[in-house]
Parts: structure tokens; C-alpha cells; sequence
């Protein structure tokens, strides 16, 4: 298990079993460049193909401003039974 696999668990156990991540990417209003989130995304899938977590809810959509756009995405999850403790 990599020490973001385990963040995220840990995480969730400190908020009641529930947590989530929110990652995004593209240009923003000053044309910089904006990537946040994808290793913890990453680690997030990971366990839920491992059957740790279960994702509950998947939110993503897009910002524009100045003529540049982000894409941002958010997962809700939670532990599953036996995971909690």
C-alpha cells in the first residue's frame, strides 16, 4: 500500500468513514498551468479496485475564465465494512 493509499484511509477514518477527492487540471486565468489531485485520484481508484472503498459519488465539470479552462473532477468514498476501524 503506497503512503497516499494510506492517507486516504486515514482521512476517511478520521471523518466518520467518509471522505473525498478533488482533482483538477488545465489553464487558468492568467494562462498558468493548473494539475492538482491526480496521485490522490489515482490511489483512490487503486483501492476501490482493491476493495477497500466504495466510490459513492462522482462530480466533474469545467471552469472558464479570461478565455482558459479547468477541468475538475470530485469522488466521494467511503470505507468499506470491515476497513472502518
Amino acid at each position: 500500500m503506497t503512503k497516499t493509499q494510506q492517507y486516504l484511509i486515514d482521512k476517511a477514518r478520521e471523518h466518520g468513514g467518509s471522505y473525498s477527492v478533488d482533482c483538477s487540471g488545465g489553464r487558468g486565468p492568467q494562462g498558468g498551468r493548473i494539475r492538482y489531485g491526480a496521485r490522490q485520484r489515482d490511489a483512490l481508484f487503486a483501492l476501490e479496485q482493491q476493495g477497500i472503498v466504495t466510490i459513492t459519488h462522482r462530480d466533474n465539470g469545467s471552469e472558464c475564465n479570461r478565455g482558459y479552462t479547468t477541468w475538475y473532477s470530485s469522488f466521494a468514498y467511503r470505507l468499506n465494512e470491515g476497513e472502518q476501524q
